[in-house]
């Protein structure tokens, strides 16, 4: 037996009778590969005959195993999903899910690549190799085991749902999402109250812009500095409340060249009611329109112009929704 010191070990016999012919095997080592054994002058390990007074040298190399593991690990932890490998090495194939490895078995020094490839969903977001090289220029030294750890981050989803006052409007919704991470297909999209928009997203922290159309307000958002988690689904809401139109009409009984002042929540104005009527000044209107009116309680107050005149009725209609609105 020899055991090597600094990489070497040597034995020598001597006393060898020229007319016989000698062998020198080595017994395999667990670990270790017999790469060259070769003697000097015309012998071989197998078939030693030293002629008279000849010093023959044998060396055996003997080269220690070398391996590569791959590992996979993914966030969230646990994932089923299998993950392929293309190795330059072994059987050129490897399928992996969360935690597991693996070993390549006995290799030869020399350069070998490993590569991910990434399954729709997800993102490798670190690749580390335990000797410092690149997965896919991997330095593999005689003896020596690399491990190469591959994390995959899930993408989760951010889904934003639109709400309108009144429900089931179907105005059209432009809206943007920005963010921490990257968002698939990017974040320009649209929304209405009955179609929601589904991001897929990179984890992070994201918010969504929304450009409001005229005639509306927005009145609620909880879509602002949303966390998204690897493999999570965050909802959030835009709620948009339609403006009204006020239209005041004036009937007068009989139809009258008089005036009729009004005042309230919507300011002072006047209307006539002199339709068809001698001396009629096409000044006034019977109707008054406010238009783009943010939904609320209003307030209109008639003042009777002098003692022929007497309230009869005062009423209110609502068109395009089911709300009722008393009289004032």
């Amino acid at each position: 037996d020899l055991t090597t010191v600094a990489g070497t070990a040597s034995q020598t016999f001597s006393g060898l009778d020229q007319d016989n012919t000698y062998s020198i095997a080595e017994t395999p080592l667990a670990g270790w590969d017999l790469t060259s054994s070769v003697c000097t002058g015309t012998n071989t390990p197998a078939s030693i005959t030293p002629d008279p007074g000849e010093t023959v040298t044998c060396t055996f190399t003997n080269e220690k195993d070398a391996f590569i593991i791959v590992e996979k690990q993914t966030l969230p932890e646990g994932s089923p999903v299998s993950f392929d490998f293309d190795l330059s090495y072994g059987d050129l194939d490897a399928d992996l899910s969360d935690g597991q490895q693996d070993n390549s078995g006995d290799l030869d020094p020399g350069t070998s690549s490993v590569v991910e490839n990434v399954p729709a969903g997800w993102d490798l977001t670190s690749t580390v190799c335990s000797d410092g090289s690149a997965a896919n220029n991997i330095s593999l030294q005689a003896g020596e085991t690399v491990t190469c750890v591959f994390t995959n981050t899930q993408r989760g989803h951010l889904i934003v749902q639109k709400t309108t006052i009144p429900g089931a409007d179907l105005t059209v919704f432009n809206i943007n999402a920005t963010g921490t991470g990257t968002i698939t297909g990017g974040g320009a999209a649209t929304v209405t109250d009955a179609l929601d928009k589904d991001y897929e997203v990179a984890a992070g922290t994201y918010s969504v812009a929304e450009t409001v159309p005229v005639g509306w307000d927005k009145t609620g958002d909880t879509c602002q500095n949303v966390v998204v988690s690897p493999g999570e689904t965050e909802t959030c809401q835009l709620t948009n409340t339609k403006r009204g139109t006020i239209t005041v009409v004036k009937d007068a009984n009989p139809n009258d060249l008089t005036d009729f002042a009004f005042s309230g929540t919507l300011g002072a104005f006047s209307l006539d009611d002199d339709a068809g009527v001698v001396g009629e000044d096409n000044v006034l209107s019977n109707t008054k329109t406010f238009a783009n009116q943010v939904p609320g309680a209003y307030t209109i107050t008639e003042t009777e112009p002098n003692e022929f005149w007497n309230l009869g009725s005062a009423s209110c209609v609502a068109t395009g929704t089911a709300n009722a609105y008393p009289s004032q």
